[in-house]
């Protein structure tokens, strides 16, 4: 008997270690096969001890939290506490990640097989030592809910079976597989990121919504190639774009109500099953045809670069918006299509069209319009550019506000009714005459290359663009009642502004004034063509004028530069060979018939492959020595006398304009080519059309030149300036020979100096001092500076600081415009202990910046020379980091220095999500703040703006890119 149980226990033993050794080899086999990639083994197959699973801080902390969340607090668990397994599976709800409590690893989550709903965000698996990771959830049976976002390093998810599993929304970059089951309850998949292989969704017969955007992904240009939707009739919204799709059946999609195909291979597509269709965007594809006679409920239809010739959309009578550009439409009807606001049918071949009377905007833009009947029409935006149009009726639209008919064939149009028109573009057509009178609205007109024979603009106040090149017969332009404008810019290649055919010149100096806070240039003269008449400009009142290879720039007294004309010349035409060329503008204007200039222009200017020359009073230019074009110069007066040196001395000149309140006196010079003696010679000044007669002249002549002083306008306080319009007139034998307008204006004065206290780094050699004068247009910006105790800092010529010793003093700043502004602020000259670093440090707020990705804590170390006295460490959540760990965005170097306590906050240039690195993720980042789906906190906005523009925007992301791709060492593109 006993031998028997013995013999029984043998063989429950035998069995035993069979099954162990069965199981061993299972489990090698199923799940430890030789690869690279780390996969997250299932709690029921691979069991060890809870508290040495979890090899992440911050991911335990988050998993005690889920454990923790809804108990009351004597039934919580501290951080320190190891959760068994038991505790582990009861779980539901697991949402973990954040830019400051970063994830590394997630080692341990194959114990949470409970969970409900799985939350990550902003982890970064994609470790040194751990290039690929694959996020297995076969075992997680009760998953309703899977969420991922920037969880970089993940490259493959398996999900399996899943009875339970309802919503998967997927934001990733990095990710190229994920493997679906039967998922009989699942109803919305949403994919953003790189995925490379097609996903299989035909075991989610429940799925309403599939959304696969962007797959080609930042990282990758690939994307999926098929997706099978066939066995999803639930599905009510379809997106899948910028992918590699060439072939979509829909057909069993009939509660389909937006469908999202853009940037796809399509060469054909079938929505004649789809009724409820609401949109469909199937831009940049390569469909020929397509039929929605079915799809009644359309209201959005973008088609936009395909291949389309013809379109039938009389049934489409819900239709809001369509775009149909770059297609071969030749025919087109829409005027069943009553609900109808927006049509772009640009680059077609439409001969034909009829319009619904509800459309506002229409871009018939390059097609092969003959005539067009708009009668019953009135648009807000009507683009027909580059058609055959040789009329085109609009007198019926008032609401117009941008025409644009360039190239074609227009000889006369009215415009009367279109007292809201802002914007007419009617370049290279045939125009002779064109009334603006009604048309006050208007800020923009284009009118290049037409017949323009005369052009009245005295009641288009608001107009700001002006182009009239190529209007060869062009006699006038009038323009003398403009004065609000403020971007005005001039494209000539003919003879148009200043030239001797046109009766009224444009002032320049109107207009400066008013484009002053502008920097980029608001006036061009652009020579298009080779060998054309250059033109002859006035300029009044603008001092000095100086050319250069770029342009002409004009400078007021204090040699402020404040307007230019950029001048962009045609490889053939003209071409500056000096460096800078420079005069003295006499009265203002520019006048080429003065042979003290001339002769210096011709010294100065060239032309490549060709020559100028002055002669006969005409200027030529030849090419091999042959006349090529030949014009008159225009002088500005008949009598040929100038005043030169106009100016009111030690006064203020900003921007052409002369201001009340400052002392001096009112001196310039006349000359003549034919008038030597100025014995007889006279002068009256008038106050606004009053004479006056308190004033002191003093003349005196040297050689041909008359120098003129006039002082004591105003008898009452003789040496001010009061405000008002002058005008002095010149007489000689008692006829007026020339006179001189000039305004006295009030100077617009500072009242404020915004500026705040300085902490400076003793050891670093100068400073510049950041302040803001308000207003900004303020009329004398000039301030002086001084510093109370020199032994502490000194200022330089360039009122830059530089420290002399450790120590307390003050800063003071006062406004040289008489407003008797003034600020004081105190500057603090501390021993950081910092002596020499390639890094932005700002003493004032605390913060290390312009610190490159991938910077290792002893290689930062390595970049900063420090003074022996100095410790320092870096920390992550109140942790030091070790000496290999990336220093990441809201890291704090804690510094002592001589006994004094040092806070700084780095920000790690890209990286925004906190993890010492700069790669897609933070590209995630950076595009929902674009986006308006984040907010960004101070330092992170300063980690995402690269290039220190104070936005964060495309740029950025595109330095980023490029960094990210390889194309540059660091993420500042150098």
């Amino acid at each position: 008997m006993k031998k028997k149980i013995l013999n029984k226990k043998i063989i429950i033993i035998g069995i035993f270690i069979l099954l162990v050794f069965s199981l061993g080899i299972f489990i090698n086999n199923a799940f430890f096969k030789p690869t690279k990639l780390n996969a997250f083994i299932a709690a029921k197959i691979y069991k060890s001890p809870a508290n040495t699973a979890f090899e992440d801080d911050n991911f335990y902390r988050c998993v005690v939290d889920a454990y923790n969340s809804g108990k009351a607090s004597n039934e919580q668990v501290a951080y320190g506490h190891s959760l068994t397994d038991e505790e582990l599976e009861s779980i539901e709800t697991l949402s973990c990640g954040s830019r400051t409590d970063t994830i590394h690893n997630i080692n341990g989550i194959h114990y949470l097989t409970g969970l409900k709903t799985l939350v990550l965000n902003f982890a970064y698996l994609d470790s040194d030592e751990q290039s690929e990771f694959v996020l297995d959830l076969i075992e997680f049976k009760n998953l309703k809910t899977l969420s991922l976002y920037s969880v970089s390093g993940i490259t493959k998810i398996n999900i399996g079976n899943n009875d339970s599993l309802k919503t998967i929304n997927l934001f990733q970059y990095g990710l190229n597989e994920i493997n679906l089951g039967d998922l009989p309850n699942l109803t919305s998949i949403s994919i953003e990121g790189d995925l490379t292989n097609d996903i299989n969704v035909t075991g989610a017969p429940k799925l309403e919504v599939l959304k696969l955007e962007e797959a080609g992904g930042i990282l990758t240009e690939e994307g999926i190639y098929n997706i099978d939707v066939t066995k999803n009739p639930e599905l009510t919204e379809l997106v899948v774009e910028g992918n590699n799709i060439s072939t979509i059946d829909v057909t069993n999609n009939l509660k389909l109500t937006e469908l999202i195909l853009n940037n796809n291979n399509l060469s054909e597509l079938d929505v004649t099953n789809n009724p409820n269709l609401f949109k469909l965007d199937a831009r940049n594809n390569n469909i020929s045809s397509i039929n929605l006679t079915n799809n009644l409920e359309l209201t959005h239809l973008l088609l936009d670069n395909n291949t389309i010739e013809k379109i039938d959309l009389s049934n489409n009578r819900k239709l809001n918006q369509l775009f149909i550009r770059d297609n071969n439409l030749s025919e087109i009807n829409l005027e069943n299509c009553a609900e109808l606001t927006e049509a772009l049918l640009s680059n077609n071949k439409i001969e034909l069209i009829k319009v619904a009377n509800s459309v506002s905007v229409i871009d018939l833009s390059n097609n092969k319009l003959n005539n067009v009947d708009f009668e019953s029409n009135d648009f807000r935006t009507l683009l027909v550019d580059n058609n055959n149009l040789s009329e085109l009726d609009i007198e019926h639209m008032t609401k117009l506000v941008l025409l644009q008919a360039r190239d074609n064939k227009i000889s006369t149009i009215d415009l009367s009714s279109a007292i809201d028109l802002a914007h007419l573009v009617l370049d290279n057509n045939n125009i002779q005459e064109l009334d603006l009178d009604n048309n006050i609205n208007l800020i923009t007109l284009e009118l290049s290359n037409n017949d323009i024979r005369e052009l009245n603009l005295t009641q288009n106040v608001n107009l700001n663009l002006l182009y009239l090149n190529g209007n060869n017969n062009l006699k006038k332009v009038i323009v003398d009642d403009i004065q609000n404008i403020h971007d005005f810019k001039i494209e000539m290649t003919d003879k148009i502004i200043g030239y001797r055919n046109i009766e009224k010149t444009i002032s320049v100096s109107d207009y400066i004034e008013n484009i002053k806070e502008i920097d980029e240039s608001k006036i061009k003269i652009y020579f298009n063509n080779k060998f054309l008449e250059p033109p002859i400009i006035q300029f009044d009142n603008i001092g000095l004028t100086q050319f250069s290879r770029n342009g002409i720039y004009f400078y007021n007294n204090t040699n402020e530069m404040y307007g230019n004309l950029n001048i962009n010349y045609d490889l053939y035409v003209l071409d500056l060979t000096s460096d800078v060329y420079t005069i003295n503008n006499d009265e203002g204007y520019i006048d080429i018939g003065d042979e003290r200039i001339t002769n210096d222009i011709i010294e100065n200017l060239n032309v490549n492959y060709g020559d100028i020359q002055i002669k006969n009073n005409k200027l030529q230019i030849l090419f091999e020595d042959e006349l090529i074009k030949e014009f008159d110069i225009v002088t500005t007066y008949e009598e040929k006398i100038n005043i030169n040196d106009f100016e009111i001395s030690n006064s203020i000149n900003d921007e052409a304009k002369w201001f009340n309140g400052y002392r001096g006196n009112i001196s310039f010079n006349i000359s003549s080519d034919d008038i030597q003696d100025f014995s007889n010679f006279d002068i009256k000044v008038l106050k606004d059309e009053n004479e006056i007669n308190d004033f002191h002249i003093t003349k005196s002549q040297t050689s041909d030149i008359l120098n003129v002083n006039i002082s004591s306008l105003v008898s009452t306080n003789p040496n001010i300036f009061e405000t008002g319009n002058y005008v002095i007139n010149i007489y000689i034998n008692e006829n007026l020979i020339i006179l001189k307008e000039f305004e006295i204006h009030e100077p617009i004065k500072i009242t404020d100096i915004q500026i705040e206290d300085m902490i400076i780094n003793y050891r670093d050699s100068s400073i510049s001092i950041d302040y803001d004068i308000l207003p900004k247009n303020a009329t004398n910006k000039n301030l002086t500076f001084t510093i109370d105790d020199t032994s502490i800092a000194q200022l330089d010529i360039y009122n830059k600081i530089h420290p002399q010793t450790v120590g307390q003093t003050k800063l003071t700043l006062i406004a040289q415009d008489g407003s008797d502004i003034e600020k004081q602020v105190n500057i603090s000259i501390n021993d950081f202990g910092f002596a020499q670093h390639t890094f932005k440090i700002d003493y004032n707020n605390k913060i290390i910046r312009k610190i490159n990705a991938k910077l290792s804590y002893s290689d930062f170390v390595n970049k900063f020379i420090k003074q022996d006295l100095l410790t320092f460490g870096i920390y992550s959540n109140e942790e030091e980091i070790n000496n290999t760990d990336y220093i990441s965005t809201n890291s704090i170097l804690k510094s002592n220095f001589n006994g004094v306590n040092n806070n700084f906050t780095m920000i790690v240039d890209g990286d925004l999500n906190g993890d010492g690195l700069a790669n897609a993720a933070d590209i995630i980042f950076m595009k929902r703040y674009i986006l308006g789906k984040n907010t960004l906190d101070d330092i992170l906005f300063t980690a995402g703006d690269i290039d220190e523009n104070n936005s964060v925007n495309a740029t950025d992301i595109i330095y980023l890119k490029r960094y990210i791709l390889g194309k540059t060492d660091n993420v500042w593109g150098s």
